[in-house]
């Protein structure tokens, strides 16, 4: 089968549901009530590159196909182009943009071929060197844009130094806004850093938008913990105050510099049933679906074979979830390279934690993993 030989399936299931006798709802949209989707499955692309795996991101890739397909049939409904003139048209444009790949012009570098890129657009589309950045772009991602366009003709610092030094500038400028009280000079200021910062991410080789969805994920996962924390000492965050929440945090950003692996159910199963050797393991009750997304910590590794998939799978990512601490194992002590395990057995032990027993209500496990 050649590569691509199926997009004609996908084709002509949307050609059938997009019938005068196909669904309803499909028959429905517009390429207006369409972008919110296709907005939706852009960003679970991203979302499935950063933490999903390869058959997630195989999934939401397809989802996001299929908003074209869908987009490109209502244009031919319409009579203005089909999925086979923009197959074509983007196929004949990155021929004529690679003429070092396609022709016999030679170049050796990235940059280079970025250069020639850049030469060849504006020669098939005259226009500024601005124009064509789409106002629909995130802020951050839109102010990398036209930063990178600026600094494409000319218009930049030579080096990181000059963009920080613009960040320090936007910060003085700030702080006189802030003494006078003038709210609109605030807006405009706080806009200039957050374009200075753009610059000096750029110069330093850093993606602003991936940063920040970065840092508003570790926000999210250590503010998670503070609550989970006060939630196991009876409060919750308005009952606490700054200095108790502050080292929670903390705590927080020391547990997330312990190098960790995210696990799921079959990570586990994949990786180390194929290797593994029985245990003696006791379950008192069949492990909970569908799996959780686990952390792994300073846990160790886990096997488990078929005949003790469940019970073995249980324990471990039991273990795995809430680390060595919170289910009051005992001990860790090596064989070789392998981890020995000595939980507590009380059942009363595992009842003192409120979060895990709600995250294992359906898998109360009381295991010795040997």
């Amino acid at each position: 089968m050649r590569p691509g030989e199926t997009l004609a399936d996908l084709v002509a299931v949307m050609v059938r549901l997009l019938a005068p006798d196909g669904c309803p709802w499909d028959r429905e949209q517009t390429l207006a009530s369409l972008k919110s989707y296709l907005l939706e499955e852009t960003y679970e692309v991203l979302e499935a590159i950063e933490e999903g795996t390869p058959a997630e991101h195989c999934e939401e890739l397809g989802d996001l196909l299929m908003q074209i397909v869908f987009q490109s049939e209502i244009r031919a409904a319409e009579g203005h182009f089909t999925i086979d003139d923009v197959a074509r048209g983007i196929a004949d444009k990155l021929v004529r943009r690679h003429p070092h790949v396609f022709g016999d012009k030679r170049l050796s570098t990235a940059d280079e071929v970025l250069d020639q890129w850049s030469k060849l657009k504006e020669k098939e589309k005259p226009r500024r060197t601005l124009d064509g950045v789409p106002r629909t772009l995130p802020a951050l991602t839109s102010a990398m844009k036209l930063s990178e366009r600026a600094a494409a003709v000319g218009f930049d610092w030579p080096d990181a130094e000059g963009a920080r030094a613009k960040v320090v500038e936007e910060l003085g400028e700030i702080d006189r806004a802030a003494a006078e009280k003038d709210v609109a000079a605030l807006e405009h200021e706080i806009g200039d850093l957050l374009f200075a910062a753009v610059s000096f991410a750029r110069k330093l080789g850093v993606d602003p938008e991936g940063a920040l969805r970065a840092a508003n994920g570790r926000f999210t996962s250590r503010f998670a913990y503070i609550e989970d924390r006060l939630r196991e000492r009876g409060k919750a965050p308005r009952d606490s105050d700054l200095a108790e929440m502050d080292a929670l945090w903390n705590e927080a950003k020391k547990e997330a510099a312990t190098p960790a692996k995210r696990l799921r159910h079959r990570d586990v199963t994949e990786k180390y049933a194929k290797r593994a050797e029985p245990r003696r393991t006791r379950v008192c009750r069949s492990p909970p679906q569908p799996w959780p997304q686990l952390t792994h910590n300073s846990c160790g590794f886990f096997r488990a074979t078929p005949d003790t998939c469940a019970a073995g799978l249980a324990a471990a990512e039991l273990i795995c979830f809430k680390g060595f601490e919170d289910l009051g194992l005992t001990g860790l002590k090596p064989r070789g390279n392998k981890p020995r395990l000595f939980p507590d057995r009380s059942p009363e032990k595992w009842q003192t934690f409120p979060p895990l027993k709600s995250e294992i209500a359906n898998a109360f496990v009381v295991a010795s993993v040997i």
